[in-house]
């Protein structure tokens, strides 16, 4: 019988893995379609959340605690539009156990240390180990500080004296980032999202065509045939970068749609995720999904088991994970040789991108170098391996 061709093979087994992923619909669809909904739920909540911490700040409710001892604090507050409440029995408790935020305590003295022309003293009870009672601590000590700049200008002025005297430094802000830029910074988990779906979605395809046919029997049958090994493997890789960027497409345009059409919360904060960021994040992924299917597939080819082929996907998938989250905990500028490195440089431009700041065509060539030598090397040393352990 003569030999098919190395295209010819690869193609032939391009179909037959297509049909194959196909026929196992249950994992196609959770594939699929979880990756199109679950980012977009992602979002969802975590715009509700940011709109929630932002009414709460709003619509502030505050137990104080001798509330009558400091009449002009708590009209100040109240025009602030605080809402002021008599304090529940054992607020330090109720604080422990997450019942209520925070409590304000005016001072006993409050009034004679004002008379006396002392500092007069207020105590704010919270749980800082308590994620949700941050907005709300950081709105009340603002408005605390407010007060007592208020109060101290008007101390000065009842004593003839200027209030910039006891301010002899001005400090003015001004913001240079553009709306996009200020929004850039919430959206950077789509960034996260992107890459890490870049991966999940050839993971199983990847396994259950190489380690998982070899576990059945079916893949000493194709090395039987007329069929190079690299052939195999090439076949093999494009259906499974096929399956992976159809994943990453269907999660981008979750996002778009989502941001485009969907309830997002108005918080005041412009979210740009239009046609150019869908773009570039497509582009400047699609080589990330070919080179995470090339690995997972020399990853399968090692495995003698299904199971063993999963816990080296599983080895991948975390390192995956980590490598963007330590470099969000990374302070100053990235390197520019950073862009270079895959995962990390795509998180790093894919975040450039969300800011709108323009992307030079070296970086895109950054973006594509490494990650397919990569898939070079990872699709060689699958077939080498095929050839050795049928």
């Amino acid at each position: 019988m003569t030999p098919l061709s190395l295209s010819g093979a690869a193609w032939i087994v391009f179909a037959k893995e297509i049909v194959d992923a196909l026929r196992d619909r249950r994992t196609l669809l959770l594939t699929l379609f979880g990756s199109a909904l679950s980012g977009p739920l992602v979002l969802l909540l975590l715009f509700k959340l940011i709109s929630t911490e932002i009414d709460r700040a709003d619509q502030l409710r505050l137990p104080v605690v001798g509330a009558e001892r400091a009449p002009a604090l708590i009209a100040y507050l109240e025009r602030e539009r605080v809402r002021i409440e008599p304090p529940p029995a054992e607020f330090q408790a109720k604080i422990r156990a997450g019942e209520i935020e925070v409590v304000l305590e005016i001072d006993a003295a409050f009034e004679s240390d004002v008379a006396a022309g002392r500092a007069a003293r207020v105590r704010l009870y919270y749980d800082e180990s308590r994620q949700r009672t941050g907005t709300t601590t950081r709105a009340v000590r603002g408005l605390l500080r407010g007060f007592a700049a208020l109060w101290g200008d008007q101390r000065l002025a009842l004593r003839g004296i200027a209030a910039d005297v006891g301010q002899p430094l001005a400090v003015e802000t001004i913001n240079l980032a553009t709306p996009q830029q200020s929004g850039s910074q919430t959206l950077a988990i789509l960034a996260y999202y992107a890459v890490f779906a870049t991966l999940l979605g050839g993971v199983a395809s990847a396994a259950d065509s190489t380690a998982g046919e070899r576990e059945r029997g079916t893949l000493a049958v194709l090395l039987a045939a007329p069929v190079q090994a690299g052939a195999l493997i090439l076949g093999k890789w494009l259906a499974v970068a096929a399956l992976a960027c159809a994943v990453l497409a269907l999660t981008l345009t979750g996002f778009y749609l989502t941001l485009q059409f969907g309830p997002v919360p108005r918080v005041g904060i412009p979210f740009v995720f239009g046609a150019r960021e869908y773009g570039g994040f497509l582009l400047m992924l699609l080589p990330l999904a070919c080179c995470f299917a090339a690995v997972l597939i020399c990853l399968g080819a090692l495995g003698r088991t299904f199971k063993e082929a999963q816990t080296n996907s599983q080895i991948l998938i975390t390192v995956a994970a980590l490598l963007p989250v330590v470099q969000m905990f990374q302070f100053g500028k990235e390197p520019e040789w950073l862009k270079w490195v895959p995962i990390n440089g795509h998180f790093l431009l894919l975040t450039r991108i969300l800011r709108g700041d323009a992307i030079a065509a070296m970086d895109w060539v950054a973006g594509a170098a490494l990650p397919a030598a990569i898939t070079a090397v990872a699709l060689l040393l699958a077939a080498r391996n095929l050839k050795r352990r049928p």
